[in-house]
């Protein structure tokens, strides 16, 4: 199931769960130590593939089942023991593993893909909560959460901080001379200049209409 780890952790999962499964078969030793961390590789490998394939490519079930066979490749790991045993274990357990690598892979990769859309869309609602349309600024409601986290911080940690609020002067006058479509560019305009001009520490939200702060 190693090649699933680039398709939902990218690189850091590729490497991670290749690091751990490799020490693992090293300290369990045994005669197929070395065929094992080879077929490691070889299913970490693959998952580095199909991550770079997925940059351009959609998740779906043709490439979860396309995941699946090939991560049937690890059996090219068993060269490395005698031809005998090679032949055994084939015989005996290989359809075996074959049909578990293709069908768990397949449900584990479905699963994992309504998981991690289920995640998405969690995350994109909290941001729509979160952000003015508009502007893309923090709302009135998160600013004030967010605000007065960031206050509370400052007075535990005995450090100073300040609170501009102010709007666009005269801004009704834009609205009914050159229409709302006008003034919602400049809103989005100044949010941009604010946005470029607050520190990385900072906060700046959208606090209704014309307003910021």
């Amino acid at each position: 199931f190693l090649i699933l780890a680039g398709a939902f952790a990218g690189l850091p999962g590729i490497f991670g769960t290749m690091s751990v499964a490799l020490a693992l078969r090293f300290f369990e030793g045994g005669a197929g130590q070395t065929a094992g961390m080879i077929g490691i590789c070889i299913s970490s490998g693959l998952g580095f593939v199909y991550w770079h394939i997925l940059k351009t490519h959609a998740l779906n079930l043709r490439m979860l089942f396309s995941m699946a066979l090939t991560s049937n490749v690890f059996f090219v790991s068993l060269l490395v023991l005698p031809m005998e045993v090679t032949l055994m274990i084939v015989k005996l357990v290989g359809p075996i593993l074959a049909a578990i690598n293709l069908i768990g892979i397949s449900i584990a990769g479905h699963q994992l893909a309504r998981v991690r859309r289920n995640l998405d869309r969690q995350w994109l609602l909290e941001e729509e909560n979160r952000k003015d349309p508009l502007t893309g600024l923090l709302n009135r409601r998160a600013f004030e959460a967010s605000g007065r986290n960031s206050a509370t911080q400052a007075q535990a940690d005995g450090q100073s901080y300040a609170m501009f609020v102010f709007d666009i002067d005269n801004f009704k006058a834009i609205n009914d001379t050159f229409g709302h479509a006008s003034g919602d560019k400049v809103i989005m305009k100044v949010a941009h200049v604010l946005s470029s001009k607050t520190p990385l520490n900072g906060e700046l939200g959208r606090f209704g209409g014309e307003e910021y702060i």
